[in-house]
Protein backbone atom coordinates (compact mmCIF):
# COMPACT_ATOMS: atom_id res chain seq x y z
CA UNK A 1 0.00 0.00 0.00
CA UNK A 2 1.03 3.61 -0.48
CA UNK A 3 2.11 5.74 2.45
CA UNK A 4 -0.53 7.78 4.23
CA UNK A 5 0.53 10.92 2.40
CA UNK A 6 -1.08 9.33 -0.66
CA UNK A 7 -4.50 10.12 0.80
CA UNK A 8 -3.96 13.74 -0.17
CA UNK A 9 -5.43 12.90 -3.58
CA UNK A 10 -8.46 14.59 -2.06
CA UNK A 11 -7.04 18.07 -2.46
CA UNK A 12 -5.63 20.20 -5.30
CA UNK A 13 -1.85 20.51 -5.33
CA UNK A 14 -1.96 24.29 -4.93
CA UNK A 15 -3.88 23.97 -1.67
CA UNK A 16 -1.45 21.41 -0.32
CA UNK A 17 1.49 23.70 -1.00
CA UNK A 18 -0.12 26.22 1.33
CA UNK A 19 0.51 23.79 4.19
CA UNK A 20 3.70 22.07 3.11
CA UNK A 21 6.43 24.67 2.77
CA UNK A 22 8.86 25.86 5.44
CA UNK A 23 6.12 27.88 7.08
CA UNK A 24 8.10 28.56 10.25
CA UNK A 25 11.36 29.46 8.53
CA UNK A 26 12.98 26.24 9.76
CA UNK A 27 12.30 27.15 13.40
CA UNK A 28 10.36 25.22 16.02
CA UNK A 29 6.66 26.14 16.00
CA UNK A 30 6.34 29.25 18.16
CA UNK A 31 3.81 31.93 18.82
CA UNK A 32 3.22 34.68 16.28
CA UNK A 33 5.12 37.91 16.80
CA UNK A 34 3.65 39.79 19.74
CA UNK A 35 1.83 36.76 21.08
CA UNK A 36 2.03 35.56 24.66
CA UNK A 37 3.90 32.42 25.63
CA UNK A 38 1.85 29.43 26.79
CA UNK A 39 3.91 26.84 28.67
CA UNK A 40 3.25 23.48 27.03
CA UNK A 41 3.82 20.64 29.48
CA UNK A 42 4.56 16.95 28.96
CA UNK A 43 4.04 13.87 31.09
CA UNK A 44 1.51 11.11 31.76
CA UNK A 45 -1.97 11.91 33.03
CA UNK A 46 -0.91 10.82 36.52
CA UNK A 47 1.81 13.50 36.49
CA UNK A 48 -0.75 16.09 35.43
CA UNK A 49 -3.13 15.03 38.21
CA UNK A 50 -0.42 15.25 40.86
CA UNK A 51 0.55 18.77 39.77
CA UNK A 52 -3.07 19.92 39.79
CA UNK A 53 -3.66 18.53 43.28
CA UNK A 54 -0.36 19.77 44.70
CA UNK A 55 -1.03 23.31 43.53
CA UNK A 56 -4.79 23.17 44.15
CA UNK A 57 -5.25 24.35 40.59
CA UNK A 58 -8.48 24.76 38.65
CA UNK A 59 -8.70 22.97 35.28
CA UNK A 60 -10.19 24.45 32.11
CA UNK A 61 -10.82 21.76 29.52
CA UNK A 62 -10.27 23.11 26.00
CA UNK A 63 -12.46 21.23 23.52
CA UNK A 64 -15.90 19.66 24.02
CA UNK A 65 -15.54 17.34 21.04
CA UNK A 66 -15.26 13.57 20.98
CA UNK A 67 -12.10 13.32 23.13
CA UNK A 68 -13.29 16.06 25.46
CA UNK A 69 -16.75 14.63 26.05
CA UNK A 70 -16.11 10.87 25.89
CA UNK A 71 -12.52 10.36 27.12
CA UNK A 72 -11.58 13.34 29.29
CA UNK A 73 -14.37 12.79 31.88
CA UNK A 74 -13.17 9.22 32.46
CA UNK A 75 -9.57 10.24 33.15
CA UNK A 76 -10.47 13.30 35.23
CA UNK A 77 -12.79 11.22 37.40
CA UNK A 78 -10.37 8.28 37.57
CA UNK A 79 -7.73 10.57 39.09
CA UNK A 80 -10.11 12.39 41.44
CA UNK A 81 -10.13 15.74 39.65
CA UNK A 82 -13.92 16.11 39.39
CA UNK A 83 -14.05 19.14 41.70
CA UNK A 84 -11.01 20.80 40.11
CA UNK A 85 -12.66 21.28 36.72
CA UNK A 86 -13.93 24.83 36.32
CA UNK A 87 -15.45 24.58 32.84
CA UNK A 88 -15.06 23.44 29.25
CA UNK A 89 -14.45 25.93 26.46
CA UNK A 90 -15.27 25.28 22.82
CA UNK A 91 -15.55 27.47 19.74
CA UNK A 92 -18.73 25.73 18.57
CA UNK A 93 -21.61 27.96 19.67
CA UNK A 94 -24.04 25.02 19.46
CA UNK A 95 -22.29 23.51 22.50
CA UNK A 96 -22.39 26.62 24.68
CA UNK A 97 -24.68 26.24 27.67
CA UNK A 98 -24.69 22.45 27.70
CA UNK A 99 -23.00 20.49 30.47
CA UNK A 100 -20.66 17.50 30.46
CA UNK A 101 -20.80 15.07 33.35
CA UNK A 102 -17.57 14.36 35.22
CA UNK A 103 -18.38 12.02 38.07
CA UNK A 104 -21.14 13.76 40.02
CA UNK A 105 -20.29 17.19 38.58
CA UNK A 106 -22.14 18.76 35.64
CA UNK A 107 -19.47 20.95 34.05
CA UNK A 108 -20.66 23.81 31.79
CA UNK A 109 -19.38 24.45 28.26
CA UNK A 110 -18.58 28.09 27.54
CA UNK A 111 -17.13 30.23 24.76
CA UNK A 112 -13.34 30.62 24.61
CA UNK A 113 -14.02 34.26 25.45
CA UNK A 114 -14.14 33.27 29.13
CA UNK A 115 -10.40 32.63 28.96
CA UNK A 116 -9.90 36.39 28.93
CA UNK A 117 -11.55 36.56 32.35
CA UNK A 118 -9.42 33.95 34.10
CA UNK A 119 -8.47 34.69 37.68
CA UNK A 120 -6.49 32.56 40.09
CA UNK A 121 -4.30 29.54 39.54
CA UNK A 122 -5.57 27.65 36.50
CA UNK A 123 -4.21 25.16 33.99
CA UNK A 124 -5.59 24.17 30.61
CA UNK A 125 -6.19 20.58 29.53
CA UNK A 126 -6.38 20.53 25.73
CA UNK A 127 -8.38 17.65 24.24
CA UNK A 128 -8.10 18.67 20.58
CA UNK A 129 -5.70 16.71 18.38
CA UNK A 130 -5.19 19.64 15.96
CA UNK A 131 -2.73 21.16 18.40
CA UNK A 132 -1.19 23.91 16.29
CA UNK A 133 -4.38 25.89 15.68
CA UNK A 134 -5.26 25.58 19.37
CA UNK A 135 -1.87 26.86 20.52
CA UNK A 136 -2.08 29.76 18.07
CA UNK A 137 -5.48 30.71 19.46
CA UNK A 138 -4.34 30.50 23.10
CA UNK A 139 -1.26 32.59 22.45
CA UNK A 140 -3.39 35.49 21.23
CA UNK A 141 -4.97 35.88 24.69
CA UNK A 142 -2.91 38.17 26.94
CA UNK A 143 -4.51 36.81 30.09
CA UNK A 144 -2.97 33.38 29.40
CA UNK A 145 0.62 34.56 29.59
CA UNK A 146 2.76 31.80 31.14
CA UNK A 147 -0.24 29.59 31.84
CA UNK A 148 0.48 25.84 31.73
CA UNK A 149 -1.27 23.75 29.08
CA UNK A 150 -1.36 19.96 28.90
CA UNK A 151 -2.37 17.83 25.90
CA UNK A 152 -4.59 14.85 26.62
CA UNK A 153 -4.16 13.31 23.12
CA UNK A 154 -0.37 13.17 23.59
CA UNK A 155 -0.79 11.57 27.03
CA UNK A 156 -3.14 8.95 25.60
CA UNK A 157 -0.88 8.30 22.61
CA UNK A 158 1.92 7.16 24.91
CA UNK A 159 -0.47 4.86 26.77
CA UNK A 160 -1.84 3.39 23.53
CA UNK A 161 1.65 2.31 22.43
CA UNK A 162 2.34 0.42 25.66
CA UNK A 163 2.39 -3.40 25.16
CA UNK A 164 -1.02 -5.08 25.49
CA UNK A 165 -1.52 -8.57 26.91
CA UNK A 166 -4.96 -9.47 25.55
CA UNK A 167 -5.41 -10.95 22.07
CA UNK A 168 -8.53 -11.93 20.14
CA UNK A 169 -11.54 -12.77 22.32
CA UNK A 170 -13.52 -15.84 21.26
CA UNK A 171 -16.68 -16.83 23.15
CA UNK A 172 -17.84 -19.66 20.87
CA UNK A 173 -16.33 -22.78 19.31
CA UNK A 174 -18.35 -22.05 16.16
CA UNK A 175 -18.36 -18.89 14.03
CA UNK A 176 -21.12 -16.48 15.07
CA UNK A 177 -20.50 -13.69 12.56
CA UNK A 178 -21.20 -14.52 8.88
CA UNK A 179 -18.43 -14.23 6.28
CA UNK A 180 -19.67 -11.04 4.70
CA UNK A 181 -17.77 -7.78 4.26
CA UNK A 182 -19.97 -4.70 3.89
CA UNK A 183 -18.86 -1.29 2.71
CA UNK A 184 -20.61 1.93 1.70
CA UNK A 185 -20.02 4.14 -1.30
CA UNK A 186 -22.51 6.91 -1.90
CA UNK A 187 -22.36 9.76 -4.45
CA UNK A 188 -22.21 7.78 -7.71
CA UNK A 189 -18.60 8.88 -8.19
CA UNK A 190 -15.93 6.33 -9.11
CA UNK A 191 -13.93 4.91 -6.21
CA UNK A 192 -10.47 6.60 -6.19
CA UNK A 193 -7.39 4.43 -6.73
CA UNK A 194 -6.07 4.60 -3.11
CA UNK A 195 -9.41 3.36 -1.76
CA UNK A 196 -9.73 0.69 -4.43
CA UNK A 197 -6.29 -0.47 -3.39
CA UNK A 198 -7.62 -1.01 0.13
CA UNK A 199 -10.63 -2.95 -1.16
CA UNK A 200 -8.27 -5.18 -3.14
CA UNK A 201 -6.54 -6.16 0.12
CA UNK A 202 -9.88 -7.45 1.43
CA UNK A 203 -10.14 -9.85 -1.47
CA UNK A 204 -6.62 -11.14 -0.88
CA UNK A 205 -6.96 -11.51 2.89
CA UNK A 206 -10.53 -12.91 2.85
CA UNK A 207 -10.99 -14.65 -0.53
CA UNK A 208 -13.99 -16.69 0.65
CA UNK A 209 -15.99 -13.74 2.03
CA UNK A 210 -18.93 -12.19 0.21
CA UNK A 211 -18.15 -8.50 -0.36
CA UNK A 212 -21.26 -6.32 -0.50
CA UNK A 213 -21.33 -2.72 -1.66
CA UNK A 214 -24.09 -0.49 -0.28
CA UNK A 215 -25.06 2.64 -2.20
CA UNK A 216 -28.13 4.48 -3.47
CA UNK A 217 -29.28 1.39 -5.38
CA UNK A 218 -29.76 -0.84 -2.31
CA UNK A 219 -29.78 1.42 0.76
CA UNK A 220 -32.56 3.87 1.62
CA UNK A 221 -30.83 7.10 2.65
CA UNK A 222 -34.20 8.44 3.81
CA UNK A 223 -34.36 5.74 6.50
CA UNK A 224 -33.28 8.36 9.05
CA UNK A 225 -33.50 12.14 8.91
CA UNK A 226 -29.76 12.35 9.66
CA UNK A 227 -28.75 10.39 6.55
CA UNK A 228 -31.39 12.12 4.42
CA UNK A 229 -30.05 15.54 5.38
CA UNK A 230 -26.42 14.48 4.91
CA UNK A 231 -27.23 13.07 1.47
CA UNK A 232 -29.06 16.22 0.41
CA UNK A 233 -26.01 18.25 1.47
CA UNK A 234 -23.76 15.85 -0.47
CA UNK A 235 -21.82 15.00 2.69
CA UNK A 236 -21.28 11.43 1.58
CA UNK A 237 -18.86 10.47 4.37
CA UNK A 238 -21.46 11.01 7.11
CA UNK A 239 -24.04 8.59 5.69
CA UNK A 240 -22.13 5.38 6.59
CA UNK A 241 -21.97 6.51 10.23
CA UNK A 242 -25.59 5.41 10.56
CA UNK A 243 -25.84 3.03 7.59
CA UNK A 244 -23.18 0.65 8.90
CA UNK A 245 -25.06 0.19 12.18
CA UNK A 246 -28.28 -0.53 10.30
CA UNK A 247 -26.56 -2.97 7.93
CA UNK A 248 -24.72 -4.92 10.62
CA UNK A 249 -27.79 -5.12 12.82
CA UNK A 250 -29.98 -6.32 9.96
CA UNK A 251 -27.59 -8.54 7.98
CA UNK A 252 -24.68 -9.40 10.25
CA UNK A 253 -21.12 -9.64 8.98
CA UNK A 254 -18.14 -7.28 9.07
CA UNK A 255 -18.18 -3.64 8.06
CA UNK A 256 -15.06 -1.91 6.69
CA UNK A 257 -14.53 1.73 5.80
CA UNK A 258 -13.10 2.05 2.30
CA UNK A 259 -9.78 3.38 3.65
CA UNK A 260 -9.11 0.20 5.65
CA UNK A 261 -6.25 -2.00 4.51
CA UNK A 262 -6.42 -5.64 5.62
CA UNK A 263 -3.17 -7.33 6.62
CA UNK A 264 -4.57 -10.81 7.27
CA UNK A 265 -7.72 -12.91 7.41
CA UNK A 266 -10.56 -11.78 9.66
CA UNK A 267 -11.53 -15.38 10.47
CA UNK A 268 -10.38 -15.30 14.14
CA UNK A 269 -12.82 -12.43 14.79
CA UNK A 270 -15.91 -14.43 13.80
CA UNK A 271 -16.22 -16.34 17.09
CA UNK A 272 -17.90 -13.60 19.14
CA UNK A 273 -21.31 -11.85 19.09
CA UNK A 274 -19.94 -8.46 18.01
CA UNK A 275 -16.77 -6.38 17.99
CA UNK A 276 -15.44 -2.92 17.30
CA UNK A 277 -12.21 -1.07 18.00
CA UNK A 278 -11.01 2.17 19.52
CA UNK A 279 -8.68 4.87 18.31
CA UNK A 280 -5.62 5.71 20.35
CA UNK A 281 -7.63 8.11 22.51
CA UNK A 282 -9.96 5.30 23.62
CA UNK A 283 -12.80 6.51 21.37
CA UNK A 284 -14.89 3.94 19.51
CA UNK A 285 -14.36 3.73 15.75
CA UNK A 286 -16.81 1.52 13.85
CA UNK A 287 -14.70 1.66 10.67
CA UNK A 288 -13.76 -1.96 11.38
CA UNK A 289 -16.61 -3.71 13.18
CA UNK A 290 -18.65 -6.88 13.05
CA UNK A 291 -21.73 -8.51 14.55
CA UNK A 292 -24.33 -11.21 14.44
CA UNK A 293 -27.68 -10.06 13.05
CA UNK A 294 -29.83 -8.47 15.73
CA UNK A 295 -27.02 -7.73 18.17
CA UNK A 296 -28.52 -5.82 21.15
CA UNK A 297 -25.57 -3.44 21.53
CA UNK A 298 -25.98 -2.30 17.93
CA UNK A 299 -29.68 -1.81 18.63
CA UNK A 300 -28.78 0.42 21.59
CA UNK A 301 -26.44 2.44 19.34
CA UNK A 302 -29.22 2.84 16.77
CA UNK A 303 -31.70 3.87 19.45
CA UNK A 304 -29.25 6.53 20.63
CA UNK A 305 -29.03 7.84 17.07
CA UNK A 306 -32.78 8.30 16.58
CA UNK A 307 -32.93 11.96 17.61
CA UNK A 308 -29.65 13.03 16.01
CA UNK A 309 -29.89 15.38 13.02
CA UNK A 310 -27.27 16.43 10.50
CA UNK A 311 -28.67 19.96 10.28
CA UNK A 312 -29.15 22.29 13.21
CA UNK A 313 -32.22 24.51 13.42
CA UNK A 314 -30.22 27.40 11.95
CA UNK A 315 -29.36 25.30 8.87
CA UNK A 316 -25.69 24.77 9.78
CA UNK A 317 -24.22 21.28 9.67
CA UNK A 318 -23.71 19.01 12.65
CA UNK A 319 -20.07 17.97 12.18
CA UNK A 320 -19.84 16.08 15.47
CA UNK A 321 -17.69 12.98 14.97
CA UNK A 322 -19.45 9.62 14.81
CA UNK A 323 -16.90 8.56 17.44
CA UNK A 324 -18.83 10.52 20.04
CA UNK A 325 -22.20 9.11 19.01
CA UNK A 326 -20.78 5.57 18.95
CA UNK A 327 -18.84 5.84 22.23
CA UNK A 328 -21.52 7.30 24.50
CA UNK A 329 -23.95 4.34 24.32
CA UNK A 330 -21.06 1.91 24.89
CA UNK A 331 -20.05 3.85 27.99
CA UNK A 332 -23.59 3.19 29.21
CA UNK A 333 -22.93 -0.52 28.60
CA UNK A 334 -19.87 -0.48 30.84
CA UNK A 335 -17.06 0.41 28.44
CA UNK A 336 -14.06 2.22 29.93
CA UNK A 337 -12.33 4.57 27.45
CA UNK A 338 -8.89 3.52 28.69
CA UNK A 339 -7.66 2.03 25.41
CA UNK A 340 -7.70 -1.57 26.67
CA UNK A 341 -9.41 -4.57 25.06
CA UNK A 342 -12.57 -5.37 27.03
CA UNK A 343 -15.87 -7.25 26.99
CA UNK A 344 -19.00 -5.20 27.65
CA UNK A 345 -22.76 -5.71 27.84
CA UNK A 346 -22.49 -9.16 29.35
CA UNK A 347 -20.16 -10.35 26.59
CA UNK A 348 -22.36 -9.10 23.73
CA UNK A 349 -19.61 -6.79 22.42
CA UNK A 350 -15.81 -6.90 22.40
CA UNK A 351 -14.05 -3.53 22.24
CA UNK A 352 -10.51 -3.97 20.91
CA UNK A 353 -7.46 -1.81 21.62
CA UNK A 354 -6.20 0.51 18.87
CA UNK A 355 -3.42 -1.88 17.80
CA UNK A 356 -5.99 -4.29 16.29
CA UNK A 357 -7.54 -2.01 13.67
CA UNK A 358 -6.32 1.56 14.23
CA UNK A 359 -2.49 1.34 14.46
CA UNK A 360 -2.16 4.51 12.39
CA UNK A 361 -2.24 7.74 14.35
CA UNK A 362 -3.54 10.67 12.34
CA UNK A 363 -1.97 13.18 14.76
CA UNK A 364 1.64 12.04 14.41
CA UNK A 365 1.30 10.18 11.10
CA UNK A 366 3.00 7.13 12.65
CA UNK A 367 1.84 3.50 12.31
CA UNK A 368 2.53 0.98 15.08
CA UNK A 369 1.75 -2.55 13.85
CA UNK A 370 1.88 -5.39 16.40
CA UNK A 371 1.19 -9.12 16.38
CA UNK A 372 -2.45 -8.27 17.16
CA UNK A 373 -2.94 -6.03 14.12
CA UNK A 374 -5.52 -7.17 11.56
CA UNK A 375 -5.95 -3.93 9.64
CA UNK A 376 -4.69 -0.40 9.14
CA UNK A 377 -7.38 2.26 9.10
CA UNK A 378 -5.70 5.01 7.12
CA UNK A 379 -8.13 7.79 8.13
CA UNK A 380 -8.33 9.38 4.69
CA UNK A 381 -10.61 12.02 6.21
CA UNK A 382 -13.11 12.31 3.36
CA UNK A 383 -15.84 13.16 5.89
CA UNK A 384 -13.91 16.04 7.43
CA UNK A 385 -14.23 18.54 4.64
CA UNK A 386 -11.30 20.19 2.91
CA UNK A 387 -10.31 22.73 5.55
CA UNK A 388 -10.31 20.30 8.47
CA UNK A 389 -8.53 17.57 6.51
CA UNK A 390 -5.79 19.99 5.51
CA UNK A 391 -5.46 21.10 9.13
CA UNK A 392 -5.01 17.45 10.10
CA UNK A 393 -2.21 17.10 7.53
CA UNK A 394 -0.58 20.24 8.86
CA UNK A 395 -0.72 18.75 12.35
CA UNK A 396 1.12 15.64 11.15
CA UNK A 397 3.84 17.70 9.51
CA UNK A 398 4.48 19.72 12.67
CA UNK A 399 4.13 16.94 15.26
CA UNK A 400 7.87 16.46 15.88
CA UNK A 401 8.40 20.19 16.37
CA UNK A 402 5.45 20.31 18.73
CA UNK A 403 6.84 17.48 20.90
CA UNK A 404 10.18 19.26 21.11
CA UNK A 405 8.44 22.29 22.58
CA UNK A 406 6.88 20.37 25.49
CA UNK A 407 8.65 21.07 28.79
Amino acid sequence: MATDAAWLWLFPKAELQEFSGDETGGQTVRADEGAVEVILKKGAFGDFARRVKAGNKRVIVYGAGVIGEAAAPYWLHEYGLDMNVLCYVDADAHKHGKTIQIGSCAVPVASPAVLKELRGDCVILITVSAFESVVRALEQIDELRNIEAYFLPVMLLDAAHAPKKIGVMQSSSQPLIPKKIHYCWFSGNPIPAPLQGCIDTWKRACPDYEIIRWDESNYDVEKTLYTKQAYERRRWGYIPDVARLVILHRCGGIYLDTDVELLRSLDPLLYQPAFCGVEKWGIVNMGVSGAQPGNPVLQAMLDDREDKLFLYADGSENRISSGLYDTLPLLQKGMRPNGETQLIAGGQMTVYAAEFFQPFDYMSGETHVTQNTFAIHHFSGTWLGREAALEREKTRQKFGEFLARLE
